[in-house]
């Protein structure tokens, strides 16, 4: 069979039917068949090779992770952890002589008690230190909670805190910058208030000295 002018493969086909004869919805239902007629190779969509072959692609697409870490580390809880100690302290020498009263407690400064006022302020002493030692426990539990909130995966132990704050602040600034990138504000605080009272003393000292010195040496 030729296939010049008007002419078709396979017009003997059963069901085959003249393009020409047929309306346009006749005609793009047709389209499929034509196409296997023609010998093109096109076959109806099946719809289940079709899913298999969706679910195929997309299982070898690399799931895109959105975890960009935690982007803060200072909490309120670390705060008052850091405050405790020196609230704590300051707060103990009022405290006394409110119980004590301001002789027995300048008796026992002096050392002119006979011992029994003295052994009451040193219970005093232990129970006030194991009280802010409980305190600094609980706040540093509570911070190590915050931080897990916000994404931190490594923290501190919170049995450091009582010990040594200053060692579990240097351990949390070490996480905290190696997951945030920040972080060291509590610890900078903590070394300033350690660091700055006997800073200060040590300079009003010099300056006295330098003072007298300076007045003795007049004429």
């Amino acid at each position: 069979m030729s296939f010049t002018g008007q002419e078709y493969p396979n017009q003997s086909a059963p069901g085959f039917r003249d393009p020409r004869a047929l309306s346009e919805e006749e005609w793009r239902a047709s389209l499929p068949s034509f196409g296997q007629q023609l010998g093109t190779g096109l076959r109806p969509t099946d719809p289940l090779r079709q899913s298999e072959t969706i679910a195929r692609a997309n299982s070898r697409i690399p799931s895109a992770s959105w975890d960009t870490g935690p982007v803060r580390s200072n909490t309120a809880w670390v705060w008052c952890l850091i405050a405790t100690p020196f609230v704590g302290s300051a707060a103990a020498a009022p405290v006394a002589i409110m119980i004590f009263g301001l002789e027995h407690f300048i008796a026992v400064a002096r050392a002119q008690d006979d011992g029994s006022m003295a052994a009451s302020l040193t219970v005093f002493v232990v129970a006030t230190t194991l009280t802010i030692a409980a305190l600094v426990l609980l706040f540093a539990v509570k911070d190590r909670s915050a931080l897990r909130r916000l994404g931190h995966e490594e923290t501190a132990a919170p049995w450091l805190a009582p010990l040594w704050p200053l060692l579990y602040l240097v351990v949390r600034t070490t996480f905290a910058r190696r997951q945030a990138g920040s972080g060291a504000a509590p610890l900078v605080v903590y070394l300033v208030l350690q660091l700055g009272p006997p800073a200060l003393g040590v300079a009003a000292a010099a300056l006295q000295a330098a003072s007298v010195a300076s007045g003795s040496s007049a004429p």
